[in-house]
């Protein structure tokens, strides 16, 4: 049995964060390998992912499993090192003469594989050329082969980023939604307006204190100042003018008025190294104190 490869803990957590173990081939992925497998002139060309047990291939194009064990596996010898792996005829390689792959199906002889390296020192798989009969690869070759495996890699990372937006949408999906349970129980909205565009965006909880139907969406500027006091509304609309030009810090409770009466709404600081922006809350008591 071969050892664990270097990072072995970190590559495989790597790996698995791309989600794409077992699913159907990637498309572009299956591209890729079509015209590596045209200009490099092997029948077989496949993307393969060493996992902690098995080797998986998402890709390819030629006569290649889904999936194989990892000792069997060619690209497990490969992805020890940042060098491209060339077996010119298996058959004669102590390393690999007994081993399944060659003595039966698919019958290997020929194997280069260039490693898939996420970061350094993480090197999650191969990008690999097999054929049923011996042959060399000259150095024209390997540098193709390398390029295409910089292909993958790029992919690889969009697909990893792709997962981690994902995986952060559902985060800030479940935080808006108890956000919202919240002040429903408390009876509070908050809002908040994001510069240059001057858009608005009000939670939930901010319709019924001002009466506003959901449907409606959120007001305009000039809707959500008048929803202010009028001796506080031109304080403001300045304080709201130096937030879109990048002014500094500052703490606020402006007055505001709503169908039932008046209360209070807190203004939080900003951040002046953000993108400019106010935010404020709103409650449906009649006065804070």
């Amino acid at each position: 049995m071969i050892p664990p490869a270097d990072h072995e803990a970190e590559r495989l957590t790597a790996l698995r964060s791309l989600g794409i173990l077992g699913s159907p081939p990637d498309p572009d992925l299956d591209a890729l390998c079509r015209l590596a497998a045209e200009l490099l002139g092997t029948p077989t060309v496949a993307v393969s992912l060493v996992d902690a047990e098995r080797q998986w291939f998402v890709a390819g194009v030629g006569t290649f499993a889904v999936s194989t064990p990892r000792d069997a596996a060619f690209c497990n010898h490969a992805i020890r090192s940042d060098e491209i792996l060339v077996v010119e005829d298996a058959g004669l390689d102590r390393r690999f003469a007994r081993n399944p792959l060659v003595t039966g199906a698919p019958g290997i002889r020929f194997y280069a594989g260039a490693p898939l390296s996420l970061r350094h020192g993480v090197r999650l798989g191969t990008l690999c050329l097999i054929d049923t009969q011996p042959r060399a690869l000259d150095d024209g070759g390997r540098r193709r082969l390398r390029d295409f495996a910089a292909l993958a890699v790029s992919h690889l990372r969009l697909q990893e980023t792709e997962v981690a937006l994902q995986a952060r949408e559902n985060e800030l999906r479940r935080a808006n939604r108890d956000l919202g349970m919240a002040e429903r129980w408390a009876k509070v909205g908050h809002w908040r307006i994001a510069f240059p565009d001057e858009r608005i965006t009000w939670s939930d909880g901010m319709y019924p204190i001002f009466g506003r139907p959901p449907e409606a969406g959120a007001p305009t500027k000039q809707a959500v100042l008048d929803t202010f006091h009028p001796e506080d509304r031109e304080d403001v609309r300045v304080r709201l003018e130096r937030t879109a030009m990048g002014g500094e810090d500052y703490e606020h409770r402006p007055r505001f008025i709503r169908t039932e009466g008046e209360s209070v709404s807190r203004w939080p600081t900003r951040s002046p190294s953000a993108t400019p922006r106010a935010r404020s809350s709103a409650s449906s008591v009649s006065a804070w104190t």
